[in-house]
């Protein structure tokens, strides 16, 4: 009966490792599907490092393209603002020539209206009355040199 008793205490002790076994297998195979699971995400995240990373350098890309159009067009707002600038003394150069000649112009033919009024009016002996005339032709002539110049 001893040997009954051990040997069923023995055949007990072997089914409960039995059992063990099934069950390190059952956990076995249950991390070795969560292993695959967690090697598919691995492999998700890796892929979507990659696109993150690739996304990044064309960002970099653009940034850098962004910086260089920007300065480009700085550069040219930069030349036209001078263009605009040297324009404008141009146009105030021009505006007083306008002026200058507009007035240059006025007292010429003021001068060149009073002289021939006095040929007409004048009894003087012809070299004085030449002498108004060429006065005249002379004033006359600075109108138009004054016209040519602007």
């Amino acid at each position: 009966k001893r040997g009954l008793a051990e040997l069923h205490q023995y055949v007990s002790g072997l089914e409960r490792s039995i059992g063990n076994v099934v069950t390190l297998r059952h956990d076995q195979d249950e991390l070795s599907i969560k292993q695959d699971d967690l090697n598919d995400k691995l492999v998700e995240l890796e892929a979507k490092g990659k696109g993150l990373e690739e996304l990044c350098d064309i960002n970099n890309k653009l940034e850098t393209t962004t910086t260089d159009v920007q300065s480009e067009l700085q550069n040219d707002l930069d030349q036209c603002t001078g263009r605009v600038q040297r324009l404008e003394a141009l146009i105030k150069q021009l505006s007083a020539a306008w002026k200058e000649a507009d007035q240059s112009i006025k007292d010429n033919t003021a001068l060149g209206e009073e002289l021939f009024k006095q040929l007409r009016d004048n009894e003087l002996g012809s070299a004085e009355g030449s002498a108004l005339f060429m006065r005249a032709r002379t004033a006359t002539a600075g109108v138009v040199v004054k016209l040519a110049d602007v």
